[in-house]
């Protein structure tokens, strides 16, 4: 049985019209999913109990959206192959056992201006997959679903919008060695791992990075932070420099795989575009200032590694990772305040939330396996590779350009993963996806016939 779980939760704006219009198409002709005919008509034939007055005052709209998507995925996972159905964990609470719909407050529209949007009101939703395990079939359900979503409904994924991923070790929580090992990997990695995601993340209040806003950043120490006080542990890895041990572990040559390079290190985006900018102001927690954050230089990426090294307890790692507001790589599941949380049947992940929002089932299935792997390589790999990787992004931070997110991907495993993310990086489609008016079907997976189906469905 697989030994990683993982779930997504995909945010996004929905569009929906009180005026029983069935526009499909936007100023340039293109052809879009049609928005959600939420007239009192419309609604009062799904629901003939339905009262003006609720329809009015109430949130029977919201409900009655949540609902439509909530069916729609049902009945399209019906169409789905067994070969493109996850296996879902079992002893889980309902909540995690099938596809939710929920709203999301934190989503908004307000930089984003265009005469598209005149016409039409909007309801942030996230909807958030079931527990799964991390196999391919699982994976190719969340890549299916996506797809449908954005083929079916009027939608699109603003820069307030989040694409985040859970990953666990099923109904157990992760033993301490591999917790540590994770939080290693993203504290030495979070320059580089920003990489692949819009410059603007970088200074989302929701998702900040454990190199600039952290306990471990602003130096606490793990004998500060472990169960009962105890000092860190006295091992090896408190001896001897990090440095050392890893270059005993050469990292792999591009030139030994299966995979050709075409996009430099040298250019990657360091600042936001102007459109990027304008599209952040009013829509999120964004506050770009005249420089970029600065990494607490007193904890360096090897000083800070060696931190997390010397944690003894699972409580003391998530508190030197905690950044207070559930930051780009959240640990809170296994924080000692949130000791209720690790009882039976409650989530016992990490979640990853540096990335934007996505409605492209492709990306979001390869982020989502980006986001397992590291998890995996935790796990799997000698303390001596692990430190090897922490070098090499240690000298990524020194020398910009040596070393980037595509070489770290190579490193944990992942070639595959490392094709998808350089072909988003040359067209520009993390940041191109968050820009758009309307999100559009192009590229997805879906059949037409699959397509058809699902719009049938939500026309009903």
């Amino acid at each position: 049985m697989e030994y990683f779980t993982f779930g997504v939760e995909l945010e996004a704006v929905y569009f929906y019209t009180t005026k029983s219009t069935k526009d499909t198409t936007n100023a340039t002709g293109k052809d879009l999913a049609p928005v959600f005919d939420m007239s009192f008509d419309a609604m009062k034939a799904r629901n003939p109990d339905l009262h003006k007055c609720e329809y009015w005052y109430g949130n029977a709209i919201e409900a009655d959206m949540m609902a439509q998507v909530r069916n729609t995925i049902a009945t399209f996972l019906a169409t789905l192959p067994e070969i493109s159905r996850g296996q879902v964990l079992p002893s889980v609470p309902d909540q995690y056992k099938d596809w939710q719909v929920v709203i999301d407050l934190s989503i908004k529209l307000d930089g984003m201006l265009s005469e598209d949007y005149d016409s039409l009101c909007w309801k942030g939703l996230e909807v958030v997959s079931p527990a799964m395990y991390a196999t391919e079939a699982s994976f190719k359900e969340v890549e299916a679903v996506t797809d449908m979503l954005r083929a079916t409904f009027r939608t699109a994924v603003p820069p307030s919008c989040g694409l985040h991923v859970h990953v666990g070790a099923g109904t157990e929580s992760f033993d301490l060695d591999t917790l540590k090992k994770m939080a290693i990997l993203c504290w030495a990695g979070d320059q580089v791992l920003q990489q692949m995601h819009p410059v603007n993340r970088r200074y989302n209040d929701f998702c900040m990075g454990p190199r600039v806003l952290s306990k471990l950043a602003n130096g606490f120490k793990a004998v500060d932070l472990n169960p009962t006080g105890e000092k860190a542990l006295a091992t090896t890895k408190r001896k001897v420099l990090i440095w050392q041990l890893a270059l005993d572990h050469p990292s792999r040559s591009e030139s030994q795989l299966d995979f050709i390079r075409t996009f430099q290190r040298c250019a990657h985006p360091t600042e936001a575009s102007e459109e990027e900018q304008d599209a952040c102001r009013n829509g999120c927690t964004v506050f770009f200032p005249d420089e970029p954050p600065q990494r607490n230089r007193n904890v360096g990426i090897i000083p800070g590694a060696k931190e997390l090294w010397g944690c003894n307890g699972t409580y003391s790692v998530a508190a030197l990772m905690s950044t207070g507001n559930r930051g780009a790589y959240n640990f809170d599941n296994y924080d000692r305040n949130n000791a209720k949380t690790l009882s039976k049947g409650s989530k016992k992940t990490v979640e990853f939330r540096q990335a934007a929002g996505s409605l492209d089932g492709h990306w979001v299935a390869t982020y989502a396996k980006i986001c397992v792997g590291i998890g995996r390589f935790a796990r799997d790999f000698c303390d001596g590779t692990i430190c090897r990787l922490v070098y090499d992004c240690y000298t990524a931070e020194l020398e910009y350009g040596s070393y980037d997110v595509l070489d770290f991907i190579i490193d944990i495993c992942l070639v595959e993963e490392a094709k998808v993310v350089q072909d988003r990086l040359k067209n520009g489609g993390a940041v191109s996806e968050n820009l758009r008016i309307f999100s559009t079907s192009e590229g997805s997976c879906l059949t037409s016939a699959q397509k058809k189906l699902a719009r049938m469905t939500i026309e009903k």
